[in-house]
């Protein structure tokens, strides 16, 4: 008995269907991806703010600095944090962040960090990943004191950042992230220590806001 084989229009009608498969199964798994690097930019600032909260508690509800931690314009924020989480290594500046090559300004922040939805960037010129709330200062790159907010549970503190204008701080509505849900969203540590998902539209425009201010 011969065997059946298949023709050439037979071949490509198969061809074909798997192409329509592929074609509606990309998008779902795209979305997929994207869902899960949002989960993990969560827990991020879920991490940062046992952080926060532990350096708070050490350091009479204040915050650091958003620079000049570790001397003059040495020590971001985020060295801070990271140094309380890897307290055997020496202080310095940046330390949060490795270098794209030696003597390079564009770095890419180390563990909880760095947001999966960002890549490396040139600190010279533009923010990423996350940063903090600068309208919370008492004065320019002064401490972040908690106990003197008034609506912490509302009140912004780090986010997720992607903006051409600026270095290592939030200074309003068009700093925040637009890395997420198709650059719909941003996710917020707020100042009482919870982390939430949230749509571009929800996040005030005025620095006077609450959601800015504390107050």
């Amino acid at each position: 008995m011969r065997k059946s084989k298949f023709t050439l229009v037979e071949l490509l009608i198969v061809i074909a269907i798997i192409a329509i498969i592929a074609s509606m199964l990309l998008p779902a798994l795209g979305k997929a991806k994207g869902s899960a690097k949002m989960i993990q930019c969560l827990s991020n600032l879920r991490q940062i703010s046992s952080l926060v909260l532990a350096y708070g508690s050490d350091f009479g509800g204040n915050s650091p600095k958003y620079n000049g931690n570790f001397g003059t314009y040495a020590g971001k924020w985020q060295d801070v944090y990271y140094y309380y989480m890897e307290p055997l290594n020496a202080a310095s500046d940046m330390m949060h962040c490795r270098v794209k090559s030696p003597g390079s300004t564009w770095v890419l922040p180390k563990t909880v960090f760095r947001c999966p939805e960002s890549d490396y960037f040139d600190f010279y010129v533009c923010a990423r990943h996350y940063n903090l709330n600068t309208v919370l200062q008492a004065s320019f790159n002064g401490a972040i004191n908690f106990t003197g907010i008034m609506k912490p549970s509302e009140t912004l503190y780090v986010a997720d950042v992607m903006h051409e204008r600026g270095q290592w701080l939030i200074g309003g509505a068009a700093d925040i992230g637009r890395v997420h849900r198709n650059n719909s969203a941003a996710n917020i540590l707020f100042s009482d220590g919870h982390c939430v998902t949230t749509g571009m539209e929800q996040i005030p425009s005025s620095i006077s806001d609450h959601f800015w201010t504390g107050k």
